[in-house]
């Protein structure tokens, strides 16, 4: 999965600073956790085909979004929203106040707000094919 891979290469980053192996450990096992509560999200009891697609549709769709992100913006997001860590631990990794790291979040939550409402509006102006 796409945020999948983004957490553990920032995982991988901060093993390359130096950081901490046990705390790298935990973080990579919270991936792990992760991953399978996105799975879980995204994969309900007998979804029809058509509630399947559209859930595979948002999930690439907010994947994008979040790509579009400057990177420490695009890492607060992915660490908090998708991880789950909670911001003193993230505050601490980057070496930030809470308050810095908590207006990073709130911006980057806005810009994908922008960015998500941009890909449906595009959506619905898009012509549409005539069926054969």
């Amino acid at each position: 999965m796409i945020l999948e891979r983004v957490a553990l290469d920032h995982l991988d980053k901060a093993r390359v600073q130096k950081r901490a192996v046990a705390a790298e450990r935990s973080l990579r096992d919270v991936v792990a956790g992760s991953s399978g509560q996105l799975d879980a999200f995204l994969a309900t009891r007998d979804p029809s085909p058509s509630t399947q697609a559209e859930r595979n549709e948002q999930f690439l769709l907010r994947a994008e979004a979040v790509d579009k992100l400057p990177a420490e913006w695009r890492d607060v997001v992915i660490a908090r929203d998708f991880v789950g860590i909670p911001l003193a631990d993230i505050a601490a990794e980057m070496g930030k106040t809470e308050r810095a790291v908590a207006g990073v979040l709130h911006r980057a939550r806005q810009r994908l707000r922008e960015l998500l409402t941009d890909s449906r509006e595009t959506s619905h102006d898009a012509p549409e094919h005539d069926q054969l």
